[in-house]
Parts: structure tokens; sequence; C-alpha cells
């Protein structure tokens, strides 16, 4: 993935954008789906479903966005500070490139939060003593499905940073 990577290439921002919007749709999806499928989980109509879901995106996708800035200046400040060659064009472009791994984190919070509401669903019916343990558990369900995304975020920024550490940029030739 980071042996043929370009550098100031006018692309990185449509790879960045691709794929921070491919990682917060599933989180839209399944607001969506269970609006949908479950009317008695959503006490909203189909318009207000479709705004939550359109808010769940756009925050989503301001969440990985930010998260993966502080990560483009972390590997500039911190290759400074450990001499290494790692450049602002060469931390955008690993950045751009390893957020493919946001990818992941997007179907992870969004099984996450479907698992947490047919737990919860399922919780209802049970004994009174137990609905606080499972409530709990369902509600760490998406924060665990984070975690795991940012993982594989990280640690394709950590193989992207070790594999691109001397990388050199030579201009394009005119045509």
């Amino acid at each position: 993935m980071f042996e043929q990577v370009r550098f100031k290439h006018p692309e990185d921002l449509a790879l960045c954008m691709w794929s921070l919007c491919v990682a917060s749709a599933p989180g839209a999806i399944i607001v969506l789906l269970l609006g949908a499928l479950h009317p008695d989980l959503m006490v909203f109509s189909f318009i207000q479903t479709a705004v939550v879901a359109a808010a769940v995106f756009f925050l989503t996708l301001a969440l990985l966005g930010t998260l993966s800035w502080i990560e483009y200046l972390g590997v500039s400040f911190f290759s400074r500070r450990r001499n290494w060659r790692v450049q602002k064009h060469v931390a955008r472009a690993v950045c751009a490139n390893a957020m493919l791994g946001w990818i992941p984190t997007g179907f992870f919070i969004a099984i996450g939060f479907a698992a947490m509401s047919v737990i919860e669903m399922f919780v209802q019916r049970g004994p009174i003593g137990v609905r606080p343990w499972v409530g709990t558990a369902a509600a760490a369900m998406p924060v665990l499905g984070f975690i795991a995304g940012m993982l594989v975020f990280e640690s394709l920024v950590y193989i992207g940073v070790r594999c691109c550490k001397y990388a050199n940029w030579v201009p394009r030739p005119e045509k």
C-alpha cells in the first residue's frame, strides 16, 4: 500500500473525503434502518429520522476528519522531534492513504449501534436486576467498535510512516 505513495498529489484530498464518507455512511444507514424496521424504537417521523441520520453522518464525518487532522499534525511534529525526514507532504500522503483504515471503524460502530438496539429490545423483557448491566454492556459496543477501528487507522499510519520515513519527493517532469 505504501510502496507506491505519490507525494504532493492532488488526489490526496479526494481520497481523504471518499474514505471519510464511506466510513460515516454505515452509522446513518443503521439509523435509517432502525427507524424503518422498528418504529417502536424511533418515536420520530420519517423526516425526523432522516434528519437524525444526516446528523449522525456529518458528526461522524467531522469527528473522523478532526482525528485524521490531529494525526497529520502528530506525524509532522514527532517526525521533526525524532529527526526523521517525514515532511508535511509525506505526512499528508501517509494520512490520506491510512484513512482507508477508518472504513472498518464505521462498520464496527454501526454493528455496535445495531447490537445495542437489539439488546435493549430484549432487555425490556428480562429481569429488572439484569437491565442496568446489560444496558451498560450494550452502550459500550459502539465505543469498543470505535476503538477497534481507530487501531486499524493508527496501525496503517505507523506502517506508512515507517515505509516513507526516508522518502524523497521528486517533481514531475514538465510535458
